[in-house]
């Protein structure tokens, strides 16, 4: 859980309200410092609100750090996710030949490798060995 500031007060749409009147222009530019693009950066600040919406009892009076730690959470989680994502390309579909009895897959371009659209394709290796 939290670290709670003292009992929450009258945390109803008001509040919120309030708190989105004042510290939404500090959290789109906590984004813009991080990522140099105005449409992400007011995203960060939707999710950073929704959170605040969703865990309001735990918000302290001094907000706006706290929103500050929900924002570097949210872009650390990411770039996580981006950095584990796998690059390799996608296999296209196996065609089939022969009977429908044994069919057997019919090997995609290329391969061991996904294809001559992809940069490591035995095509264009090839290519840039000359």
């Amino acid at each position: 859980m939290g670290v709670r500031v003292g009992p929450p007060k009258n945390r109803d749409e008001g509040w919120f309200t309030g708190l989105y009147a004042a510290e939404y222009a500090n959290v789109v530019r906590y984004g813009l410092r991080r990522l140099a693009d105005s449409d992400a950066s007011a995203e960060l600040a939707q999710e950073v609100f929704v959170v605040a919406w969703r865990r309001r009892d735990e918000v302290p009076d001094r907000s706006l750090p706290w929103l500050y730690g929900v924002a570097r959470r949210i872009l650390a989680n990411h770039w996580r996710s981006r950095r584990s994502a796998p690059t390799s390309c996608p296999s296209p579909a196996p065609t089939w030949r022969g009977s429908p009895v044994r069919r057997v897959p019919t090997p995609p371009s290329g391969s061991p490798t996904c294809g001559p659209r992809c940069p490591s394709s035995a095509n264009s290796i090839r290519r840039s060995s000359g």
